[in-house]
C-alpha cells in the first residue's frame, strides 16, 4: 500500500507539464466543490436565502466560492512568505523572481 511519502515522491518527479494538468484538475474540482457547498451551507446560516431568486442565488454561491479562493490563496502566500525559505534571500543564490518549487507550481496550478 502507499503511504503519504510515496504518493508525494511520485508526484514530485513527475514532470512539470503533468505536474501543472493535475494540479488545474484539482482546482477545478475544488472550485466546483466550493460552489455547491455554498449552496448547501448557506441556508443553514442565512434563513433569507431560500427566498433568493435564482439569479441571486447563483450570485451569492460564485461570491461564497470567490472568497474560499481569495482565503486559499492568502494562506498560501503568507506560508511562502513568512514560513517557507523558498523566498529567502540569505537561501538561495538565483534571483527571486526564478525560484520554484513542486509545492509552488502545484499552488499556482490549482488557483490558475
Amino acid at each position: 500500500m502507499l503511504g503519504l511519502d510515496d504518493i508525494i515522491d511520485d508526484y514530485s518527479s513527475l514532470s512539470s507539464e503533468r505536474r501543472w494538468f493535475i494540479s488545474a484538475f484539482g482546482g477545478i474540482i475544488m472550485c466546483k466543490l466550493s460552489y455547491e457547498f455554498t449552496g448547501i451551507v448557506t441556508p443553514f446560516i442565512f434563513k433569507d436565502f431560500t427566498k433568493l431568486n435564482k439569479a441571486q442565488k447563483l450570485e451569492w454561491k460564485n461570491r461564497g466560492f470567490s472568497t474560499f479562493h481569495a482565503l486559499f490563496v492568502a494562506i498560501a502566500s503568507l506560508y511562502f512568505l513568512l514560513i517557507s525559505d523558498l523566498f529567502d534571500e540569505n537561501v538561495h543564490d538565483e534571483l527571486i523572481v526564478y525560484r520554484k518549487s513542486t509545492l509552488s507550481e502545484t499552488i499556482l496550478g490549482v488557483f490558475s
